[in-house]
């Protein structure tokens, strides 16, 4: 099994390399397969809509150059879901009715991912998720009842989980929420609510905050004043920077775990150092993780896009079309009932590891736990849980 994985990972690393330097292997004819990428192209969450589209963008461009698929080029078709569920539904259905898809990536929302569910499943469309972590995703999928929806990002359950035993473990016992008000960050503070009774935490107020919100003094002055050992966010990146400011002119040294990039190189650069020292996340990838398949990656991506370094969705979603890729040819034809059963049984040797679905099309994904320390990203472990179905 090992030599296998070792012989696909080389054969990915030299497609990639080769693709990146403008190496044609083979040229594909025929009609394009298309795949829709339904991401927020516009509104606060653009910038991640971009990473997704680089990254799957990448994906097309070195599976074309290695003689596409089924002997066919694939071609992404952009559908822009302004991360709201009722414009996400209608991008969704243009993409099916006039585009003619058969199959879609997205969404980066949970709550668009959600209103999603039931259109592919009305129109037998495979919807891959490369970004959405709400729990109710995966409990609705598969065996819970949508057999078209598959994520292949982990769900909140388990980051929720590890980040909160991480933290515990290191001796945090008081705990303050202060989470982004939409569908991701209510469903994680259910969550972490969860894992503080099971893990003997104690939880001393719970927060929200709106999308582009910056003034953070009125809940931080509350959030000081309760003496927690860890703030838990799990909110949006640009917050981060105001955030850090504002805690550092109340004099706040609070330990800050959940995710929000705190790890990433740009929200390190633009937030306050010392605030930020020694801030956890759970991340299903990042530049300091995997080996040299995946600094092929990051290094085609920054090829791609002039030297901008790639975030999490742009791992995803890169991942991703290269899965569904490979499901395609697994299946012997684009038909979306085939590729379905194929997907359902695939067994893909990606560039963090072997990825394969459970019975509710989960995917298997480990969650790295990352920290900053002296103003840089450092990974504290990979972890994995069981997700816990209702029943």
């Amino acid at each position: 099994m090992r030599t296998e994985l070792v012989r696909r990972c080389a054969v990915m690393l030299v497609v990639g390399l080769l693709a990146s330097a403008g190496v044609t292997l083979a040229q594909p004819k025929g009609e394009p397969i298309k795949i829709g990428l339904l991401t927020p192209v516009t509104g606060n969450l653009a910038r991640w809509g971009g990473y997704a589209q680089n990254g799957a963008g990448l994906a097309v461009d070195e599976i074309n150059a290695a003689g596409g698929v089924l002997g066919r080029p694939l071609q992404i078709v952009a559908a822009d879901s302004l991360c709201q569920p009722a414009q996400g539904v209608s991008a969704l259905r243009r993409l099916i009715t006039s585009d003619k898809v058969s199959f879609v990536i997205g969404d980066i929302c949970s709550s668009v991912t959600l209103a999603a569910m039931p259109v592919v499943a009305e129109t037998k469309t495979i919807l891959l998720n490369a970004g959405s972590s709400h729990p109710d995703i995966t409990y609705k999928a598969g065996a819970g009842g949508n057999v078209w929806t598959f994520r292949n990002y982990p769900t909140d359950e388990l980051r929720t989980q590890i980040v909160t035993e991480y933290v515990i473990k290191q001796g945090a016992k008081r705990f303050s929420i202060l989470n982004v008000d939409n569908d991701f960050g209510r469903g994680a503070a259910a969550l972490s609510k969860k894992q503080l009774e099971k893990q003997g935490g104690t939880l001393l107020s719970e927060d929200y905050y709106k999308s582009g919100e910056t003034d953070f003094a009125p809940v931080l002055t509350k959030i000081k004043g309760l003496k927690p050992d860890v703030i838990l966010m799990y909110g949006l990146p640009d917050s981060v920077p105001p955030l850090t400011a504002q805690m550092k002119a109340q004099g706040m040294k609070i330990r800050l775990a959940g995710v929000a990039e705190f790890t990433t190189p740009d929200i390190i650069k633009r937030s306050q150092a010392d605030i930020l020292e020694g801030a956890v996340e759970g991340m299903s990838w990042a530049p300091i993780l995997g080996g040299a398949g995946n600094q092929a990656f990051v290094d085609a991506y920054k090829k791609k896009t002039g030297g901008e370094a790639p975030q999490v969705h742009a791992f995803t979603h890169y991942e991703s079309l290269k899965l569904l890729a490979r499901a395609i040819v697994d299946a012997g034809s684009a038909e979306p009932e085939k590729v379905r059963a194929a997907l359902a049984k695939i067994q893909y040797d990606g560039l963090m590891g072997r990825v394969r679905f459970d019975d509710h099309n989960q995917a298997e994904v480990p969650m790295a736990i990352l920290a900053v320390e002296n103003g840089a990203p450092v990974s504290k472990g990979t972890f994995t849980t069981k997700i816990n179905y209702p029943h």
